[in-house]
């Protein structure tokens, strides 16, 4: 039959609203007298005390209302201390629940059985309340630590799976924000090594309108999630502004504005971009902050060190986003890599730009499976301590700019557009993301704005280039005369006191699937000789003059009127 005594003797009183939680102790003895003198023991120390008979009825009682202690004698009918001791054990599962034998035994034999069935101690008769106090003090001071590592331990188990599930959704949103709008080529290929969960590192490759591709390789300051977070700032920028025909000098610009005015102090982007054109015949590069890019090909192999900060250290006009201009070849290798990679350490030993310009040279089949490789022997076993990022490109035209695109759906039946740009315009602002982007709000370009951006880039640049400010594209016969007529281009610009260039934009549709575009352009310049650069495409073989005969190519028909300065576009399709 089962008893419980109530005592709080050794227990401060309860003072107002508060309660007093007291200790429970559950006894299990089948001799009344032993009984009914450790409960007055238990009691007497401020316990609440539940005494009962036999080993089974313990089990029962710590299966309705675990205890904080029990005390178990050894013998016992039914069910003796021993077996009560292991099907308690077996039913307390993870918590912990002190167990002292109470035993008349005092051979080793017996008192390491009291331990081997799952004792925590034992008490020899006769009992004595001192050392009973010590005993029970000590075994509830283990409980007590017991019981707040498990509460530690399940709030830690909830916080890690919160984290991951965290984890798991910002992934999700870093491969739909960075990843997946990626410009994917087999002339691209990547090595990413991110020493966390999270990437701080970062590569952005997109296709250029006009046939070409951007790529920007970045490492923020520090790693994991913190540093993470800043490739969602650029990324949308980059897809965007490239998608839109803007030019990759403006685009670093507007990344930096971002990171300036969002990243705390102290924290920034080392990068490094290029643009290649669509025949592959020049590479655009800046770089802030990143190890030398390398270009390999040709009589000499090249590298180009950082010569700008990285981007978010400063704002406004502080920022240079001017890029060097190059020539190449097809088949050309470009290596872009953040400084994780030639840092790397194991030891002393560190990877070195040595090794990694050495498999470089010897690897020209396939130098980033050779890195790779060897990566991975190097840092064998070895935690990173940075995240390691390398990318390279062979320099391969894109043959596709000029396929006509499929249907392109229509969202009203005609509409008009009309946009001036006087001189002050055009030297603040590049005009033709601008106009693409007005068609774009108006009608579904679709697979056609590649299409557009050539023929509005080349209707643009001539009004500008040569009937504006009155330039010979002969000079860009050469690579020398490349740089040399931009920088012309720049300065006449500059200086110029007057001029305008006027489009005029309309849209007719067919049917559904069908319609007519046709986009009129003057200038208020002296013209040029439209004529002579009506040279078949696959005949030119110059570094110039191919954007007449594209025209022609891209468009139902195309007519300049009096001395050039006036022509008309008809792009059809369906």
């Amino acid at each position: 039959m089962f008893s419980t005594t109530l005592a709080r003797a050794d227990v401060l009183p309860a003072t107002g609203s508060e309660s007093v939680s007291l200790r429970r102790v559950l006894i299990a003895d089948d001799d009344r007298v032993s009984r009914m003198l450790l409960t007055s023991m238990f009691a007497q120390q401020g316990y609440l005390v539940q005494a009962v008979e036999d080993g089974a009825q313990a089990v029962a009682a710590f299966e309705a209302s675990p205890p904080d202690l029990i005390a178990l004698d050894v013998n016992m009918p039914v069910m003796d201390g021993y077996a009560a001791a292991q099907a308690i054990r077996a039913r307390a599962c993870a918590r912990f629940v002190p167990i002292i034998f109470i035993t008349a035994a005092t051979d080793e034999a017996s008192l390491a059985r009291c331990i081997a069935s799952g004792g925590d101690d034992f008490l020899s008769k006769p009992y004595n309340s001192v050392i009973l106090r010590a005993k029970v003090d000590a075994l509830l001071r283990i409980h007590d630590l017991y019981e707040t590592t498990s509460v530690q331990r399940d709030a830690l188990a909830r916080y890690q799976l919160r984290v991951d599930r965290e984890h798991e959704f910002a992934q999700h949103i870093f491969h739909t924000v960075v990843e997946q709008p990626a410009y994917l080529s087999p002339n691209i290929r990547r090595l990413l090594l991110p020493s966390s969960a999270f990437n701080g590192d970062v590569v952005l490759t997109a296709a250029r309108p006009a046939g070409g591709v951007h790529v920007f390789v970045g490492d923020f300051t520090g790693h994991g999630l913190g540093a993470a977070i800043g490739t969602l700032l650029i990324a949308d920028l980059f897809y965007s502004m490239t998608k839109k025909g803007i030019a990759l000098g403006e685009i670093l610009i507007e990344l930096n504005r971002k990171l300036k005015s969002t990243l705390p102090i102290g924290m920034f982007c080392a990068g490094a971009a290029l643009s290649l054109d669509a025949q592959a015949s020049r590479l655009c590069l800046w770089n802030g902050g990143l190890p030398d890019v390398l270009v390999y090909g040709g009589a000499e192999n090249r590298r180009y060190p950082s010569q700008h900060l990285p981007l978010g250290v400063v704002g406004g006009h502080a920022f240079d986003g001017c890029m060097e201009s190059l020539p190449v070849a097809p088949n050309d290798r470009v290596y872009l890599y953040t400084d994780g990679l030639i840092e790397a350490q194991v030891g002393v030993v560190i990877y070195g730009q040595e090794r990694l310009e050495a498999l470089i040279e010897t690897g020209a089949g396939d130098a980033l499976g050779d890195i790779t490789a060897d990566l991975g022997v190097f840092l064998a076993g070895v935690e990173q301590a940075d995240d390691i990022t390398l990318v390279e490109m062979k320099c391969m035209p894109d043959t596709g700019a000029i396929e006509r695109a499929p249907a392109m759906l229509s969202r009203t039946s005609e509409w008009k557009l009309r946009l001036r740009f006087d001189i002050g315009q055009l030297r603040q602002l590049d005009p033709l993301p601008v106009l693409l982007q007005a068609i774009a709000e108006l009608q579904n370009l679709g697979a056609h704005r590649e299409n557009l951006y050539l023929i509005l880039a080349e209707l643009l640049s001539n009004a500008v280039e040569y009937g504006l400010l009155g330039l010979d594209s002969g000079r860009k016969n050469s690579p020398d005369g490349f740089l040399s007529y931009y920088t012309e281009r720049a300065a006449r610009l500059a200086h110029a006191e007057s001029g305008w260039v006027a489009v005029e934009c309309d849209y007719v549709s067919h049917h559904v699937n069908g319609g007519i575009l046709t986009i009129c352009i003057e200038d208020s310049g002296a013209g040029f000789e439209h004529e002579r650069m009506l040279q078949d495409l696959q005949e030119n073989q110059g570094l110039h003059g191919r954007g007449i005969p594209l025209l022609h190519a891209l468009c139902r028909s195309v007519c300049y009127q009096g001395c050039g300065n006036h022509v008309e576009v008809v792009y059809a399709w369906g």
